[in-house]
């Protein structure tokens, strides 16, 4: 009886779907030039469809008569009375250019621009029309396009052609539709359901559209806009924007018998976080009709020169106006490089009484795509888009489908790789891939230049990692690797190989087999790098890595357990040994080099090789975890909430092993958005050596410290002013650190440094154990050079007093969550 009805439920789609009748035709000015992303759609409905670029439209109609509304940000609305028969019918449409009843003003110098009467009286109404709406969903069609216009002849002073660049690339680089249902509900709950996919090229993959990117809701006070910005822009209506904006009112005209105005909004100052532009209000209600407003690069957005937001709303019912078409245009340049791109979202079929099923919010999932999204065929997308391709947009469908199939076979990608997998002169020293894409299979040997070590223990370190790597559809994945490495000084050889798989990708599940002998900082979390201590050793005679020898077998389990749950399992014995200096060789004429050991010696006050059986447990939690599903993928993006990681760790007394202890350990981390203030971010912890009847070195909680002029990649939770070992404790700690980054809410106010593009940044740290309770602060800037950050710190503690710096370091933006134990 289901399969029955299912079969006369499809065949009535079919049928309406067969009578379903082509009204089309261009949208244009009087000038004959097309209004691109003009919006059309059935009076009294959100039912409609999107003009392409070239202003053409396809809306297709069941017979019968129908009033069809044409219109366009900055145009007068029109409508048309069409009956719909059997034929197709082909309808032209010129739009009027807004016909002022009120034109723009000439204001006295003392006398205030009527366009702030409209402004007040929509700011004080902001806060009902944000929250007016309960819960709704929508059908979303979304089409992405991106494009290179340029590609200069050298980059950096190296050929284009040898970086992969050349003007065969030119025109659309990525074109992708979507469609999903959005789902909303107050507050800020939201879940999207992709169930459509089509990708220019790659009829596998998954489009990266979705419904969230076009959250520009003016209703708010500061728009948040995702990694264009941490500061967040600005709301032409918000409480505070008479501060940031002057207003000119341009005009007002009628529509559907209300009164529209058109107004102008000015930054104060340009280098606020602000938009430029013109909104629409309509009178008496003073909601947002209408948005043509941009950012540039002066109001500080990243990754594009410039992007402009267009929205047109429309009735869903008589007291309330939802989003039905917005576009986001964007234009970039780097490096020589120039394009642009668009992004065009059609929101109809709103419901405002949403009925959804019980814990249908839960569980944190905001956008699920479908695993037969991207099955659908030519057929379904010529009936289902609401935006008609250009012929543009048809030959790069054409063209690379038709490649796609060719590029994915086996002799062609064979083919490539007999090329790419030559062996060069240039792999001697920038290392060697050998590739066989066919079957996602990658063999590596790593380059000598990024392995040139030297330490007074081993001397210099030629080290080599070769590696095996697999890759399945399904997103699993298999490396095997192992890293080699010889002191020159101390004779030793070295190997650690290791077996990494991830079995079930969408939870993070990776079973790691490692082993072998290798030297170890007796920080593990490796506090200085190679290349910082090979630089101070050899050019200021400092040899602050301390080392040891490790032989050792290690297994370890992650997964996500539940959503936002992390275990990490780890249990390994280790063979331990001291090391010697073996080399005093530096380029300094002041040569101050110690010993290597640390500042903390066993009972007997000499370092003794130990064993150890270690058991590490952690998990890491996040409460309300959101996140995406893609097929075998999920893609942590936050939660409101702080992060939590508990972890323990036992070493045992058997076996053979040298260590008695129990250590627990507790930490809270979170990135907070301050709106113009930027982002503060903070890190603090603690923990308890519940047992510690026997430690090594090795075994007790180091910090993270630094004695160099080099911090390294930016990190909250590092002391700049700590010695390495000094104040490693075996009994409990607490730790805490704090830093601002203003986001340029005061460099911008101060012209040399905004034209640098600087940003400053500022913090606290603190650190108590039963030896010392030692302070930090800094203040600097970052984003010099875009990735460089310099700081001025200061410290104090009982033993040093008040010590202070200057320290450099990388910082880069952060662009995708990920998870962490």
């Amino acid at each position: 009886m289901i399969r029955y009805l299912i079969f006369i439920l499809c065949l009535s789609v079919h049928s309406m779907m067969a009578n379903a009748v082509t009204i089309s035709g261009t949208i244009t000015d009087e000038a004959n030039k097309p209004l691109s992303f003009a919006s059309v759609f059935l009076k009294g409905t959100t039912t409609g469809v999107t003009a392409n670029v070239e202003g053409r439209y396809v809306l297709n109609l069941n017979p019968g008569t129908y009033d069809i509304v044409f219109q366009y940000v900055g145009y007068l609305k029109r409508t048309e009375h069409i009956t719909v028969d059997a034929s197709p019918i082909t309808l032209h449409v010129k739009l009027q250019p807004e016909n002022f009843k009120l034109k723009e003003i000439v204001i006295a110098a003392d006398a205030e621009d009527p366009a702030y009467r409209v402004i007040r009286n929509a700011i004080k109404k902001r806060s009902d029309y944000l929250t007016e709406t309960d819960a709704f969903s929508c059908q979303v069609y979304i089409k992405g396009l991106q494009r290179l216009d340029s590609i200069p002849k050298r980059i950096m002073g190296l050929k284009a052609v040898d970086l992969g660049l050349d003007s065969s690339m030119l025109g659309i680089v990525y074109l992708s539709e979507s469609e999903s249902q959005y789902n909303f509900k107050q507050t800020d709950r939201i879940r999207e359901i992709m169930i459509s996919s089509k990708v220019s090229g790659d009829n596998q993959a998954f489009s990266w559209n979705q419904a969230s990117d076009f959250d520009f809701n003016f209703y708010r006070n500061l728009i948040d806009a995702g990694n264009l910005s941490d500061r967040g822009f600005v709301s032409p209506i918000s409480e505070s924007a008479l501060i940031y904006y002057r207003y000119k009112l341009i005009g007002a005209y009628y529509e559907d018998g209300l009164l529209v105005n058109k107004i102008q909004v000015i930054p104060r100052r340009r280098n606020d976080p602000v938009f430029s532009g013109y909104i629409y209000i309509i009178e008496d209600t003073w909601r947002i009709h209408s948005t043509d407003l941009y950012l540039t690069k002066e109001a500080k957005i990243d990754f594009v020169d410039s992007l402009e937001i267009i929205q047109s709303y429309n009735k869903v019912n008589d007291s309330v106006w939802m989003p039905y078409s917005q576009t986001m245009l964007f234009w970039f340049r780097a490096f020589g490089i120039k394009g642009n791109g668009r992004y065009v979202g059609v929101f109809n079929e709103y419901n405002l009484n949403p009925q959804f099923p019980k814990k249908f919010f839960k569980g944190g999932e905001e956008l699920k795509v479908n695993e037969d999204a991207n099955k659908k065929d030519s057929v379904y997308w010529e009936t289902a888009r609401p935006i008609p391709l250009t012929q543009e947009e048809i030959d790069d469908y054409r063209k690379k489908d038709s490649l796609s199939k060719i590029q994915n076979s086996k002799p062609y990608l064979d083919s490539l790789d007999r090329v790419r997998n030559k062996f060069k002169f240039n792999n001697l020293l920038l290392g060697y891939n050998y590739y066989r894409r066919y079957h996602e299979t990658n063999f590596y040997v790593s380059s000598p230049l990024q392995a040139l070590n030297y330490n007074t223990v081993e001397g210099w370190a030629p080290s080599l990692d070769i590696g095996y790597s697999k890759e399945w559809k399904d997103r699993r994945q298999l490396k095997l690797n192992t890293s080699l490495r010889y002191g020159l000084s101390n004779q030793l050889v070295q190997f650690k190989p290791q077996i990494e798989y991830l079995s079930k990708p969408e939870r993070f599940r990776q079973w790691t087999l490692s082993g072998g002998r290798y030297v170890a900082q007796f920080n593990g979390n490796r506090p200085i790098s190679e290349f910082v201590n090979t630089l101070y050793t050899l050019s200021f005679g400092e040899n602050y890595m301390k080392l040891y020898l490790d032989e050792f077998i290690s297994f370890q389990y992650r997964s996500e357990l539940i959503n936002g749950l992390m275990g990490t399992f780890n249990l390994s014995y280790h063979n331990r040994s001291p090391l010697n200096n073996t080399t005093n060789y530096t380029w300094a004429d002041d040569q101050r080099f110690t010993i290597n050991r640390t500042d903390i010696l066993n009972a007997d006050n000499v370092l003794a090789g130990n064993q150890a059986l270690l058991l590490h447990v952690s998990a890491g939690i996040r409460f309300k975890q959101k996140y995406y599903t893609r097929p075998h993928q999920k893609i942590i993006t936050g939660s409101k909430y702080p992060k939590m990681r508990i972890e323990y760790t036992k070493g045992f007394a058997a076996l053979g092993s040298d260590v008695n202890f129990d250590l627990i350990e507790l930490q809270i981390t979170d990135k907070v958005k301050l709106g113009l203030l930027g982002r503060f971010s903070y890190q603090s912890g603690g923990g308890y050596f519940i047992n510690n009847a026997r430690l090594q070195p090795m075994d007790y909680r180091h910090f993270s410290a630094n004695q160099t002029i080099f911090s390294g990649f930016a990190s909250v939770s590092r002391f700049e002013l700590l010695p390495y070992y000094v104040y490693s404790t075996a009994d409990y700690y607490a730790q805490a650190h704090a830093e601002q980054h203003f986001q340029g809410f005061i460099t911008n106010k101060i012209p040399i440094l905004r034209s640098l593009k600087m940003k400053e940044t500022a913090g606290a740290h603190v650190l108590y154990t039963p030896d010392i309770l030692h302070y930090e602060f800094h203040a600097g800037l970052e984003r010099i050079l875009k990735i460089i950050r310099a700081e001025w710190v200061m410290g104090y503690n009982a033993n040093s007093g008040w010590q202070q710096g200057v320290r450099i370091g990388v910082t880069l933006q952060n662009t995708v969550s990920i998870p962490e134990d």
